[in-house]
């Protein structure tokens, strides 16, 4: 029978934790900046739509990253134990004094366990969205959002096919409204568009467009709409309306 070999286990218990911490450092950059949630989703693309790695979406990488967390944890305890002799000697060394040592080692472990517990016990703080809100949060989803129609959220009872609720559209249009809603069905206009998109498809100057929205003249006709809007600060709408002017 082969003899225990501490040495190569020690190895192999560190080689691991050192993969496993770049696989916690990987994975939360992957959720973080590639797999964006749903209103940065907008923002970019211009609606929303389902992220996948791997076939894996956003919230399925969140549960490996916490089983992957776990899994560090795990190790992190094999390599104290096989380091326990090491780590007592380093301990009185540096703290002589027997009483501080046990404070310390009582305070450590008190904090170790409430930073591991704390989300079991912690309440979500509840912050009603104010009038105006709603607006600005849908600006991206494509909607025009005028005086003739009233866009209201239904009761989250049902979400449909992408997990959002459910939106219903009340119309109060005159007849002069109607022909107004006719032409602007005909316009358009989403954050994946660029600017050349747009100037081409509706047949207006790319350089009037870009006055009309404010945007300095280094701006790049191939920028998309959703990226300009959050920097520049102009909507959607904005857009269709200077469209719809020409028509």
């Amino acid at each position: 029978m082969p003899k225990f070999n501490r040495t190569k286990v020690n190895f192999y218990i560190d080689l691991s934790m050192l993969i496993v911490f770049a696989a916690l450092i990987g994975v939360g950059l992957l959720i973080k900046f590639t797999l964006i949630p749903g209103q940065e989703r907008w923002i970019l693309y211009g609606q929303n739509m389902e992220l996948t790695f791997l076939g894996l979406n956003r919230h399925e990488w969140g549960t490996i990253h916490l089983i992957t967390g776990i899994l560090f944890f795990v190790l992190f305890i094999l390599h104290i134990v096989f380091h326990w002799n090491m780590i007592k000697c380093m301990f009185r060394n540096c703290i002589k004094s027997k009483i501080l040592r046990t404070m310390t080692v009582i305070v450590s472990l008190f904090i170790f366990a409430g930073l591991i517990v704390f989300p079991f016990f912690a309440e979500p703080q509840k912050t009603s969205i104010q009038r105006g809100e709603g607006r600005i949060n849908l600006e991206g989803m494509d909607l025009d959002l005028n005086d003739s129609i009233r866009v209201k959220l239904k009761k989250p009872k049902k979400l449909d096919k992408s997990g959002e609720p459910q939106l219903e559209y009340e119309k109060r249009a005159t007849d002069k409204e109607e022909s107004h809603e006719h032409r602007k069905q005909e316009v358009d206009i989403k954050g994946s568009m660029t600017l050349n998109d747009v100037a081409e498809k509706y047949d207006y100057p790319l350089s009037k467009l870009k006055k009309e929205l404010d945007l300095p003249d280094s701006v790049d006709g191939s920028e998309r709409l959703g990226p300009l809007r959050k920097k520049y600060g102009f909507r959607l709408g904005d857009v269709k309306e200077i469209i719809l002017r020409e028509k």
